[in-house]
């Protein structure tokens, strides 16, 4: 199957790089262009997408300026045998820098939140090939490259960086209710930071996977890591973890313990969730605490709320976690999100949306804390069986600490179109 498609936007921005005292309004027409091929047979897919930018924009530093803007490719392909699967993924895109949407499932470090001139390149290679998926005795090969590359920025918190990794797992089957398995992983990561950062990453690990019953399972995982870090040094030590998850008639419990050696130090965690499944939506629940070398104890946990509405639907979701960023930093995460989508009729709708995020230091004292929202009201219409309508209305909200708060408020019209051919 082939797809094409096209769309317009018209947009105002009153402070688009958000800064404490605006310099002046932004006008920017994009004019979207994206394609996709999608190739299926009974053992294989292949996909194929990619999309781009054609922008014309008057702004108050540089004036008016035109070009293609934020490229963006993707292919994979899999295959899936009756004992082996292959799997390959490749992708790249390029986004501004005071562009950056934050997506729901990313893991925003304190770079996501840097505003700057200039664009951000990312790109991805990464494959995986098992043998003897449904035999007693099973391997699983995979290979992996990041990359994520600056271009035109000042601030010193974005600099290149990029990581390769290789895992070999042999995987052994047992009976149909214990699986075990044992792992070999190697990382490289270097930095373009001011001290020219690299850092080598490998573990050893065994796991277990045992089915106490139809509807308990356990999982247990020992290992030992080394990372030889450029800066920091040399260090080892024991990982390990376990998991106990009970099914229920409306969802399911699960209990954690894990600790890890991380480029900070050694992290544990003790994490209870507890998910339901209702008709009508889902709620998951989770909380824990995470202690960890040089860190004081910190509470984790979050939920989700999703429910279907008669004509629409409702969204909400709160999280907190402390994790260890590329500078080898704690951090807490505290992400906010609220949806409400709602048919107004045959033919149109309208959506409200909130997401808030907040980067705060674990303990360290060594990050700079920041905050992020955007509120958004959009209003959408099928003007024709191909054609769609869009307005709406967002405002973006940055706080730095030592900084004064920006606001910046946005009005934008897009038209959109969508082609398909089936062969």
């Amino acid at each position: 199957m082939l797809t094409l498609g096209i769309s317009t936007d018209l947009r105002v921005n009153d402070n688009l790089d958000l800064d404490p005292v605006s310099a002046g309004s932004t006008v920017r027409s994009d004019t979207r262009l994206s394609f996709g091929l999608l190739s299926e047979t009974p053992l294989s897919t292949l996909s194929l997408s990619g999309s781009g930018l054609l922008r014309a924009e008057n702004e108050p530093s540089t004036g008016f300026a035109t070009g293609f803007e934020n490229p963006r490719v993707n292919l994979s392909y899999t295959r899936d045998g009756a004992n082996d699967a292959f799997s390959f993924e490749a992708s790249f895109d390029r986004t501004e820098i005071n562009g950056f949407a934050l997506v729901e499932d990313e893991e925003i470090g304190v770079s996501d939140l840097i505003l700057d001139t200039g664009t951000r390149d990312n790109y991805r290679l990464g494959t995986m090939l098992e043998i003897g998926s449904q035999a007693p005795l099973g391997f699983v090969l995979e290979l992996e490259r990041n990359g994520t590359m600056y271009n035109g920025t000042t601030d010193p918190g974005l600099y290149d960086r990029f990581a390769d990794s290789a895992s070999a797992t042999v995987v052994l089957r047992f009976s149909p209710v214990m699986t075990g398995l044992a792992s070999l992983a190697v990382e490289r990561f270097s930095a373009e930071d001011a001290v020219m950062t690299t850092r080598d990453i490998r573990a050893l690990r065994f796991g277990l996977a045992y089915e106490l019953s139809e509807i308990t399972v356990i999982e247990a995982i020992l290992g030992s890591s080394e990372i030889d870090d450029s800066v920091d040094g040399v260090t080892r030590g024991v990982e390990a973890g376990v998991t106990l998850t009970h099914e229920l008639p409306l969802g399911a419990i699960a209990i954690s313990f894990n600790s890890e050696l991380t480029i900070a130090g050694r992290r544990s965690t003790l994490e209870a969730q507890r998910s339901f499944i209702f008709p009508a939506g889902t709620f998951e629940i989770s909380a824990g605490a995470v202690d960890g070398d040089n860190v004081d104890p910190q509470v984790v946990g979050g939920l989700i709320y999703t429910r279907e509405l008669r004509t629409g639907e409702v969204s909400a979701s709160l999280s907190r976690n402390v994790s260890v960023n590329v500078d080898s930093n704690v951090q807490n995460t505290t992400r906010a999100t609220l949806g409400l989508s709602q048919e107004l009729n045959a033919l149109s709708s309208v959506a409200f949306n909130l997401d808030y995020i907040e980067i705060s230091d674990a303990g360290g004292g060594a990050i700079t804390g920041s905050e992020r929202g955007t509120l958004s009201a959009t209003y959408q219409r099928d003007l024709t069986e191909d054609w769609n309508l869009s307005i709406g209305y967002q405002r973006r909200y940055l706080s730095e600490a030592g900084a004064s708060d920006a606001w910046d408020n946005v009005v934008f019209l897009t038209l959109d179109r969508e082609f398909s051919w089936m062969p």
